[in-house]
């Protein structure tokens, strides 16, 4: 009968604290989903961005042109080619991503708050990768004496 008494509160005991973990993951990711969905049109155009293997700019603007999608961030609202827009000319006066985060704050604070590190990084870099100042690295830096 001890025996049996000390395996039902072992067994409840477990139980009781598996349901409490599962109950704060599920509240987590309940947290995150919200997160997400008050911003979710601006994850698409970034997932649109960075889904495309060989990013071309010109061809990205031609399709946003056509698009009629347009993004509130901030206090201001941009269309799909707009954002494409700014987003490259930052990139241009930018020599790294850390400035081109801080480019982009200047120009609209509420943009950081829609990207992540990750995502402005990466952002950067696909639309830095065709400007002319970094084919001239490029070419600066791939040169033979």
């Amino acid at each position: 009968m001890k025996n049996l008494y000390i395996t039902l509160t072992l067994i409840l005991y477990s139980i009781s604290t598996t349901a409490q973990m599962d109950y704060r993951s599920y509240e987590n990711l309940r947290s995150e989903e919200q997160a997400l969905s008050v911003d979710n049109t601006t994850i698409s155009y970034t997932a649109d961005v960075l889904s495309e293997e060989n990013f071309s700019y010109r061809s990205f603007l031609r399709s946003a042109k056509e698009s009629n999608v347009n993004y509130p961030i901030g206090e201001e609202s941009f269309s799909k080619a707009d954002l494409t827009k700014l987003l490259r000319r930052t990139a241009k006066k930018s020599a790294n991503s850390s400035e081109f985060n801080l480019n982009l704050t200047n120009r609209n604070p509420g943009l950081t708050a829609y990207f992540s590190q990750r995502q402005t990084d990466s952002l950067y870099k696909k639309f830095k990768k065709a400007t002319v100042n970094q084919y001239m690295v490029n070419l600066a830096n791939n040169w033979d004496y």
